[in-house]
């Protein structure tokens, strides 16, 4: 008896809020017979939905979202499952590629990249490897970029998720009032987790608290 050996395609979920690019990852993707597209979504909430819904292999996920960026979605993600997270990003911006990789994301490209670099990343991730679009590598220089790859988060594994949500909100400039409104919390949660974030992070103003932000990735220049 004759068995015909074959091989599972690699799910994917694509993230993007510009559908022109959705369609572009569609078009290029969809020639590959060892690739599925199992979905989309347009904005961060929507990612981590679908991942629960559809159990992708990969997510491209782009940095820039509605609602909770690709950086947020990617630490949702990863926390609960073993999706891997491509970043998909059209800035070559060290802070961005550190805060994906930060927060678990396994390779970074720009959007620029041609189809073959795309499924080289692809294969990558699915082999347990990480991977930096060579174009950002150029850019910030590879021992730069070879840090960024290295870094595992360190910094944020301490912090709850709702630590994490007020400390983004006050580096992006919103008062202690402003931060009770979005997270419909009172006040006085509000400087109870702040007095936490100066308490585990070690650092006493304001002003240190977003430069911490910045170089963490929760928020960019």
């Amino acid at each position: 008896m004759w068995f015909t050996s074959t091989t599972m395609a690699t799910r994917i979920l694509i993230v993007d809020d510009h559908p022109i690019m959705c369609q572009g990852l569609r078009t290029a993707l969809s020639k590959h017979t060892d690739v599925e597209i199992v979905g989309e979504a347009n904005c961060g909430l929507d990612a981590v939905r679908r991942v629960e819904e559809l159990n992708p292999d990969v997510v491209i996920m782009d940095v820039e979202l509605p609602d909770i960026d690709g950086i947020e979605a990617t630490r949702q993600i990863v926390s609960d499952h073993r999706t891997k997270i491509i970043a998909f990003s059209g800035y070559a911006r060290g802070s961005y590629a550190q805060g994906m990789f930060d927060a678990g994301a396994r390779a970074y490209l720009l959007k620029q990249c041609i189809e073959k670099e795309l499924m080289e990343a692809i294969n990558a991730v699915m082999a347990g490897q990480t991977y930096l679009s060579a174009d950002m590598a150029k850019t910030m220089g590879y021992e730069q970029a070879a840090g960024i790859i290295d870094r595992k988060g360190a910094q944020l594994e301490g912090l709850t998720s709702r630590e994490r949500e007020v400390l983004k909100l006050l580096a992006e400039g919103k008062t202690t009032s402003d931060i009770a409104d979005a997270l419909h919390v009172d006040v006085s949660t509000v400087k109870t987790h702040r007095m936490h974030l100066e308490n585990k992070l070690k650092l006493h103003s304001t002003a240190d608290l977003i430069k911490f932000a910045i170089k963490a990735g929760l928020v960019h220049l």
